[in-house]
């Protein structure tokens, strides 16, 4: 194998955000093997301090700070660990919800520089309805560049609220549309999944089987359901030749990697299988249609 040549290779940032969650907001049936250093970090802020301290040894990481109800700092406290972590890091990043935006106004203006970023996450809620917080970060003027955070798919709906096979209004992307009309520079969100945790409940093994297929075309989800709840992961086994019957309307170039996992999927798969698909085919769209 001839070796990589990197001379010539641009160079990929990516934030590093060290997730830390609390009961209130994820409830109480996580299951704690699956989350251990986040668990780890919700009590020891010194830890989760020394973590975003140890990513300026990376030039391409961009150390995230995330506040969020449950892990409030005082104004006071966030400039001294933002000054601090500039010092180490080329790039850093300032998560915030809307709860706080008043409270590190000020801090934003002053210590976010052109080469940072603030990640304005709105949660569920929808763009059309926080115009007002959204307006209120674009009159600051911030000299950093701001991505909006959003999680579409409310964690409430479950698979068989979806429609059978058809464009699903659960999943609502508006945020693509509406991020640059306040004058942010992107937007991120969860692939198409809910934000969630892995819970310890174990499952009996029903559940509406569901595959959902990003569209760029239209930014809307394809949803393909299997409303028999008792067959659970099974029920992928008459959606798999389904989906497969319409890739040439979602996948014309045969080039999409959600299909690609489809196609290499031992019997029906399972619930991990088809977030990796869902993940893969969104990723792929947005690849293929970055400008």
């Amino acid at each position: 194998m001839k070796p990589l040549d990197i001379r010539n290779c641009r160079l990929t940032y990516a934030f590093i955000d060290y997730f830390r969650y609390t009961t209130q907001a994820y409830g109480t049936g996580i299951d704690i093997t699956k989350v251990a250093l986040s668990r780890k970090l919700n009590d020891d802020f010194e830890l989760y301090r020394s973590k975003l301290f140890n990513l300026s040894n990376f030039d391409n990481f961009i150390p995230v700070i995330s506040i969020k109800p449950g892990f409030y700092m005082s104004p006071e406290d966030l400039k001294e660990l933002m000054k601090a972590l500039k010092k180490s890091s080329k790039k850093i990043a300032l998560r915030i919800t809307d709860d706080y935006v008043n409270d590190y106004a000020d801090i934003m203006i002053e210590c976010l520089d052109e080469t940072d970023y603030l990640l304005f996450d709105i949660g569920e809620q929808s763009p059309e309805v926080k115009f007002m917080e959204l307006t209120e970060i674009e009159d600051l003027q911030l000299s950093a560049q701001v991505i909006l955070l959003n999680s579409p798919r409310k964690a409430k709906n479950k698979n068989g609220d979806f429609p059978e096979n058809g464009y699903t209004d659960l999943i609502d992307n508006c945020a693509l549309e509406k991020f640059d009309e306040y004058g942010f520079v992107g937007y991120g969100d969860y692939c198409g999944l809910k934000d969630t945790l892995p819970d310890n409940g174990g499952g009996n093994g029903t559940g509406a089987a569901l595959a959902l297929i990003y569209d760029h075309n239209e930014n809307k989800f394809w949803a393909y359901t299997n409303k028999n709840t008792k067959e659970g992961m099974k029920g992928y086994y008459k959606l798999i030749p389904i989906i497969l019957s319409d890739r040439d309307k979602f996948d014309p170039s045969k080039t999409c990697s959600g299909y690609q996992k489809i196609l290499s999927i031992e019997n029906s798969g399972n619930w991990s299988t088809w977030l990796n698909v869902c993940m893969r085919r969104y990723i792929s769209q947005v690849h293929d249609n970055l400008i």
